[in-house]
């Protein structure tokens, strides 16, 4: 199991390090706006806390939350797999 989560994290490294240039100067300067967008013209990412607090509530009771919660508890009650010697 380390062993394939090593394996999976070495790829992943070595793709990015592949692909971010790729991206960056092959791909992105030929992507217009109308495609990824114009970014916000807000200066501020304030936020009001009452509406801070219930959009934090409205994700906490969201039903793929109950789902993932229920995941998350068989995740940690399963049992370390030894690998190698």
């Amino acid at each position: 199991m380390w062993l394939s989560l090593t394996l999976l994290n070495m790829v992943t490294i070595y793709l990015r390090m592949l692909a971010t240039p790729l991206l960056r100067e092959k791909f992105m300067p030929n992507v217009s706006t109308d495609v990824i967008g114009k970014g916000l013209a807000e200066s501020s990412n304030q936020v009001d806390n009452a509406t801070l607090i219930e959009v934090n509530d409205a994700i906490r009771n969201h039903p793929v939350e109950y789902i993932g919660e229920e995941l998350r508890g068989y995740m940690t009650d399963m049992k370390r797999i030894a690998v190698g010697g």
